[in-house]
Parts: structure tokens; C-alpha cells; sequence
């Protein structure tokens, strides 16, 4: 089949593109219910409806600085598109590292027109009732890309079949040339190219507080750098606690790229900790040409990133006893 013929998915896929070092800009969330059918514009329609143009103003600007975007929710199947008379709101963060999540119930979405969303994109709770996690949330918005929809939905099943009160569609997530597309919350990570059978592995390993690197896109807030080192080297050191790596430094190269926006750095240097350990990770862009798809006919991005450099640091202890050479 000619790439057009393909699906963006598959186009990625073919062309070899990993996911790792995608994961979203997310740093807070406000997912709102919208039983039935999801056009492209709902999320729009859903907010000119709860807030007045002020706080919609307030929260594209939010959105697009503090990294907290209104997203919808609905249930699988037909209990999603059923005529609901309240709707569940679910508000969280990762921000500063700690992650929460909350849950309010609502008979007209006019009644979030006071939510102090300022408070929401610093991090701080107390915006509803406690909500014990994880929650898992699948991109099926087929009004973005069919891809999303098509995979996504049939993610979304499994899940929903095995933790039904955990599950949620949600709308456009991004990067949907890794669907199916999970955001675990409130744990902040993101994991793509998941077919049924992963999707129900990666669901059990996060209710056991665990993260399986395996196709993760990685985790809320990090940035490309930051959390494409952290995926390297949990594939590498294979550790599974939710906090046991994290990114603790990034020094960007002078050479850049194209980017969406203008030149950005074409790589990093990333020192990792993981457990007692710090690694070294050197990742660079791989630019690549946009590949036509059925999802994209102008083109579906197959650039990566790509680890260059990979090794352990020595410990603070070895270096004072070698001591300078």
C-alpha cells in the first residue's frame, strides 16, 4: 500500500518512529463530561457553554503557558453517549511533583464558571473530593484523527471491560501517530502505540503504583529532553517505580533544527537518577520528511528522537577516592 493508503499510525510505525520523549506539556488537567456524539469543535462548544468569554480568555492562556488544557471525557461504549442529567468533572495536577485528583459532580457545567482556575494550574487542590487512582483516559476523538478512533476505541473496550470505574474517552491528546494513545492520572505519564493486550498490562502495573517503559511516551511536564532520557533509561535499568528515575539536569546543544515555532536545539545532554544511580543520556533530533497518510494528506511528521549515548556516571563516593587525574 502507497503511505496515502496507511493511516498515520502506520506511517509512524513503518518509518520507525518511537515514541519515546513525547509525552504531553500537561502539567494540570480539567477533563469535563460530555455524553454523546463528539464533533470536532466540542471542546469549544462545551466551554462557550460553562464559562463566560473572561475565564474562557483566562484559561487559553493558561493553556498555553502553565500547561493546563480543558480536555473532554466521556464513558465507553453507549454509556457514553447516553443522555446524562449531572456530569463528572475531574480536576489534578503533577505539578512541583505531587500528584492528585479530584472529582466533582455538576447538573449544569454553568456551575464551574466560578473554578478558580488559577489555582488549578499551580497545583493546588481543593476543588472537589478526593479521587484515589489511577484513572485511565484513551484518546478516541476520530473528529481529529481517524487513527485515535480506530485504535483508541478498541483500547478503550479492554479497559473498560476490566476497570470500568477507572476508564474515560477522552478528546485529543496529541501525537496521533502513536495511537492508542493512554494518559494515566493522577501518575502524569503517557504511553502510546498500545493495542488491547498492552493497554490491560500497562493499566494493572500502574494500580500496583508501577510504569512499564515499553512504549512510553513519557511523563507529564517533562519536555522532549528530560523525559525521553527518563524512558532510556528505564529501558535500560528496567526500574518500574512511578519515582524511581528522574531527569535532574539538561544542557541543550547550540546546533539546531526547524521547529514548529522556529529553530529549536537539535539535542541534549540528560543526567538521569535512577535508584542510587545517575546516568548520562545524549539524545538528538532526527529530522525527517512528512509522509502523506489517509489522517494526514499533507503530510504525518516522522522525525525522532533518538538516544546517541547512554553510560553510568560514577558515584560521588569513587570519584573523592580516585580523586583528580
Amino acid at each position: 500500500m502507497t503511505p496515502a493508503r496507511l493511516g498515520c499510525a502506520e506511517v509512524a510505525r513503518n518509518c520507525g518512529v518511537d515514541p519515546i520523549g513525547t509525552g504531553s506539556a500537561i502539567n494540570s488537567w480539567l477533563l469535563i463530561e460530555h455524553a454523546g456524539p463528539w464533533p470536532e469543535d466540542v471542546r469549544e462548544q462545551l466551554l462557550a457553554a460553562a464559562f463566560p468569554p473572561a475565564r474562557r480568555a483566562q484559561l487559553q492562556e493558561l493553556w498555553e503557558v502553565e500547561g493546563l488544557p480543558p480536555l473532554v471525557i466521556r464513558r465507553p461504549g453507549r454509556a457514553g453517549r447516553r443522555t446524562a442529567s449531572t456530569r463528572t468533572v475531574l480536576f489534578g495536577s503533577t505539578v512541583g511533583g505531587r500528584r492528585w485528583l479530584e472529582r466533582l459532580t455538576v447538573s449544569d457545567v454553568r456551575e464551574l464558571a466560578d473554578l478558580d482556575l488559577a489555582a488549578l494550574a499551580a497545583g493546588r487542590p481543593g476543588h472537589g473530593e478526593t479521587v484515589t487512582g489511577p484513572v485511565f483516559c484513551v484518546c478516541t476523538q476520530g473528529t481529529v484523527d481517524p487513527c485515535c478512533a480506530v485504535r483508541g476505541r478498541a483500547v478503550v473496550a479492554a479497559l473498560a471491560g476490566q476497570h470500568p470505574e477507572r476508564t474515560w474517552e477522552v478528546t485529543h491528546l496529541g501525537g496521533c501517530r502513536f495511537a492508542a494513545n493512554l494518559l494515566v492520572l493522577p501518575d502524569g505519564v503517557m504511553h502510546g502505540r498500545l493495542d488491547p493486550a498492552d493497554a490491560t498490562e500497562v493499566a494493572d502495573a500502574a494500580i500496583g503504583g508501577h510504569v512499564l517503559p515499553d512504549r512510553l511516551r513519557g511523563r507529564l511536564g517533562a519536555g522532549s529532553w528530560a523525559g525521553g532520557a527518563e524512558v532510556a533509561v528505564r529501558r535500560l535499568h528496567g526500574s518500574a517505580g512511578l519515582d524511581d528515575v528522574v531527569a535532574v539536569s539538561a544542557a541543550e546543544h547550540p546546533d539546531t533544527v526547524a521547529g514548529e515555532d522556529g529553530p529549536e536545539p537539535a539535542g541534549a545532554d540528560v543526567v538521569v537518577r535512577a535508584g542510587a544511580h545517575d546516568y548520562a543520556v545524549r539524545l538528538r533530533w532526527d529530522m525527517r520528511a512528512e509522509v502523506p497518510s489517509r489522517c494526514s494528506p499533507e503530510g504525518t511528521d516522522t522525525s525522532r528522537l533518538v538516544v546517541t549515548a547512554l553510560h553510568p556516571l560514577p558515584a560521588v563516593s569513587e570519584l573523592a577516592v580516585e580523586g583528580p587525574h
